[in-house]
């Protein structure tokens, strides 16, 4: 899985979950439930799951390809874990636990290139 293709435009948030019925997913998704303030950020939620496929948006994901996500950010069987990734493809952040959003979207708007976006 290629990530290249997003970088310079688009930040992404790599959500690694056992399943979608696990907890902390679930508790993820409440908190990020506004989805103009994930596109005024240029914010792609990615979904990844250990027991079946994900997806990247709209588009669905192969279970190869969560495979290979999953290996390349050292991500531990069963464990939840967020990913932040930058404009740059570098990752910013990580967490293994939920966050709320005002948490999430206050990381983002000090990065020094979205104070330039939102200028």
């Amino acid at each position: 899985m290629n990530l290249k293709q997003y970088q310079w435009k688009n930040r992404l948030l790599l959500v690694f979950a056992s399943s979608p019925e696990d907890e902390e997913y679930q508790e993820q998704l409440e908190h990020l439930n506004n989805d103009h303030e994930l596109a005024e950020r240029d914010l792609i939620m990615f979904h990844l799951f250990e027991s079946d496929s994900g997806f990247a948006g709209e588009m669905r994901l192969s279970e190869e390809n969560v495979a290979q996500l999953r290996e390349k950010f050292s991500i531990q069987p069963q464990a939840f874990t967020l990913v932040l990734l930058g404009k740059d493809g570098t990752e910013k952040q990580r967490w293994n636990r939920a966050v709320e959003s005002d948490a999430l979207f206050g990381l983002i708007d000090d990065m020094p290139m979205r104070q330039q976006e939102m200028r």
